[in-house]
């Protein structure tokens, strides 16, 4: 991840899978250089979802879960961002 952030510095970033808790990526997001950081602990060995971002965007989280982090993003205009892991359940595919 270090050696793809040399290259590449994306405003915003979401990252699957992370199998780390809070403590761990507070640390990965200053290494990378990012300012804002909101993050889903996983459960056991699996999941665990990051969104880092720059402080030149507003963010209002709106809701998380172990597979989502829905936010509302800010510059200039309204960006909604919902960022989905794994498989929706069945029964919510639709209203996706």
């Amino acid at each position: 991840l270090a050696r793809i952030r040399k290259k590449f510095f994306p405003d915003l970033l979401f990252l699957s899978e992370m199998m780390q808790q809070c403590k761990y990526m507070e640390k990965l997001k200053l290494d990378l250089g990012y300012d804002e950081l909101v993050t889903v602990d996983p459960i056991g060995r699996s999941g665990g979802l990051a969104r880092c971002g720059k402080k030149s965007y507003s963010v209002e989280i709106l809701s998380k879960d172990k597979r989502v982090i829905d936010t509302k993003v800010k510059l200039g205009s309204l960006v909604s961002t919902f960022l989905v892991y794994g498989d929706p359940p069945k029964n919510t595919e639709e209203s996706m």
